[in-house]
């Protein structure tokens, strides 16, 4: 929004993290409406770039978007705009023409386009990019609810279910369910990242833009629930209601739970290993208690809908100790993730992506509370004289919970995909 008083030959963008132009690049709109991409770009360090315009910018309001990858290769783009009151150079004067360089994208001869106005340049995204970004949200958001649904069902059958065979060939289903949401949310990622990068869907059949994006950390991390969630769905066929301890499995959960690492802020916020390490740790616990409510809610139904006696006491007790700690692990985790990511508290309703992060919280809050009610009221009440008023409470109650955990699911693959800023 400044106002110059002379003509614009160079304008540099500036980063605080390293970013690599992609797509269209640096274009930018001239006072007759328009576009023209600079003749030179260049930058030192990645952070710092430099557009220099064979014909210096001048005559009226100037308009400027940019589309560049993050360190984790997520697309990141923006836009913005200045004056320049000097008119337009129309006499002889010096030479100020360079040769032109096509070594990066958005470099090279200026380019004409049908005039546009300067709002829709502006505010105007390119329906592949928002095309891509959809998908690519929907693809987050099945890659975390596999991830809690399968992964979680690991730990719940592990170390709170029962005997009880129809209920062990139940969250085997939804192990090897959850194994093939992750797989397909995956697959999808990465095709979605394929054709933004390459700024078309027709990128998918470049092997060039195949390399681009499995070279970076946001495609080692796709990669890594591909291979995990196929892991999990090996590991996990058997026709026994009793699950092995497959290393195939076991695998495929690690391989998972690790690769929330390499892509979105842990590559681009605060020391990696620290960032890495309690990333980790936070979705560990957030799998441990999601999933296993998910699965108690799906036992205490499942037997209500057979007409079972509920007998879920004992399942219960067992549970409610694990996810008490989950929980409190992925609370503590979770503040230090915040603190790590923000450089202000007042981003934290100050931004967009902070304002998701209070929504997710207050979800957590609301789970936590009804995990808390059950732990001191419920499970104590069954474990003494279980009856059916008390199963039917539980039976509410782990459902509310059961809810909750599906709005942070969705919320956290918001947070995942969005800019801190």
């Amino acid at each position: 929004d400044a106002v110059l008083d002379a003509p614009v030959r160079e304008i540099q963008i500036v980063f605080t993290a390293e970013a690599a132009p992609f797509g269209e690049g640096f274009v930018v709109l001239d006072a007759n409406g328009v576009v023209v991409s600079p003749s030179l770009i260049t930058s030192p360090d990645s952070l710092t770039w430099s557009l220099v315009f064979e014909e210096p910018l001048a005559g009226g309001t100037i308009g400027v978007r940019w589309t560049v990858q993050a360190p984790d290769a997520h697309p990141i783009s923006g836009s913005f705009s200045f004056e320049v009151t000097a008119p337009v150079k129309t006499d002889d004067g010096p030479d100020l023409r360079i040769e032109p360089s096509t070594d990066v994208p958005g470099s090279g001869s200026p380019t004409t386009r049908s005039p546009q106005t300067l709002d829709d340049f502006l505010a105007v995204e390119a329906p592949m990019a928002a095309l891509s970004d959809l998908v690519a949200a929907a693809a987050r958001f099945l890659a975390i609810a596999g991830m809690v649904l399968g992964v979680g069902a690991v730990v719940f059958r592990a170390t709170a279910l029962g005997e009880n065979k129809g209920d062990r060939r139940s969250v085997l289903f939804w192990i090897r369910r959850g194994a093939l949401t992750i797989f397909i949310g995956a697959g999808f990622e990465l095709l979605s990242a394929v054709g933004k990068n390459g700024g078309s869907w027709t990128a998918i059949v470049n092997l060039d833009e195949w390399a681009k994006i499995l070279d970076s950390s946001l495609g080692i991390a796709i990669l890594m629930r591909l291979v995990g969630g196929g892991l999990m769905m090996v590991g996990s066929t058997t026709r026994s209601d009793r699950l092995p301890a497959s290393k195939l499995l076991i695998g495929g959960v690690s391989l998972i739970l690790v690769s929330f690492s390499f892509d979105g802020h842990t590559v681009t916020e605060g020391a990696r290993w620290l960032h890495a390490v309690v990333n980790v740790v936070h979705v560990s616990a957030a799998v441990i208690w999601g999933g296993g409510v998910l699965m108690l809610a799906n036992i205490v139904w499942r037997r209500s809908r057979r007409g079972e006696p509920a007998k879920v006491a004992e399942m219960a007790i067992r549970f409610s100790g694990i996810a008490g700690l989950a929980l409190a692990v992925a609370g503590l985790a979770g503040t230090a993730l915040t603190i790590i990511v923000l450089d202000e508290v007042s981003e934290i309703w100050s931004t967009g992506w902070g304002r998701v992060l209070i929504a997710k919280m207050a979800a957590v809050g609301i789970g936590a509370a009804i995990g808390a009610y059950n732990h001191f009221a419920i499970v104590p009440l069954l474990s003494a004289t279980p009856t059916d008023v008390e199963n039917q409470r539980l039976r509410s109650t782990i459902s509310v919970e059961a809810a909750a955990i599906l709005v942070v699911i969705v919320l956290t693959g918001i947070l995942v995909g969005a800019n801190s800023n």
